[in-house]
């Protein structure tokens, strides 16, 4: 198998994404994926503290890479919580699986290492969205729906790394 594809020649789907992507928003989630827009310069700053202290040491152009994907990423993805649709995330998708394989390929940090800075960008996400969804008392359901998109755009963007650094 090449490219990325399962052994029915197709590219394994993320789990409800369609469906999240075209359903209809509610005013919960509308109002979630705001309060997480407002929280974007908090989310940027407390990835790159639990990042740039820990883990491999990257030279300062490399870890202005990094910074540039959260920066992008960030708000796309509360974007599309706050009901803009999947497509508002396809510009910061694209630029963070070029930038992460191009980062692997180069061999400026180890796939680990920028996996392992996608997940703290999507822990910090969820913790974001955990908290604003207290705040505004949000019911569960809608919380769960955001969170499962964040997962799918963690993933999303690993997979699309993957299939750029194989280039």
């Amino acid at each position: 198998m090449s490219g990325g594809e399962s052994r029915s020649g197709r590219a394994p789907s993320p789990p409800a994404v369609q469906a999240l992507g075209v359903e209809a928003v509610g005013l919960e989630r509308r109002q979630l994926g705001q309060a997480l827009l407002r929280r974007v310069d908090w989310i940027v700053q407390e990835t790159i503290a639990q990042t740039k202290e820990t883990g491999e040491r990257v030279d300062d152009t490399v870890q202005a890479r990094f910074e540039r994907v959260c920066r992008h990423s960030t708000p796309a993805v509360s974007r599309w919580i706050a009901g803009e649709g999947v497509a508002v995330t396809s510009d910061s998708a694209r630029e963070s699986s070029e930038v992460f394989g191009e980062i692997a390929a180069q061999r400026w940090a180890s796939v680990q290492e920028v996996m392992r800075r996608s997940f703290a960008w999507r822990n910090v996400m969820a913790t974001a969205l955990r908290e604003c969804a207290a705040q505004l008392g949000t019911p569960q359901k809608t919380l769960r729906e955001a969170l499962s998109i964040l997962q799918v755009t963690t993933e999303t963007s690993l997979m699309r790394m993957g299939e750029s650094f194989e280039k």
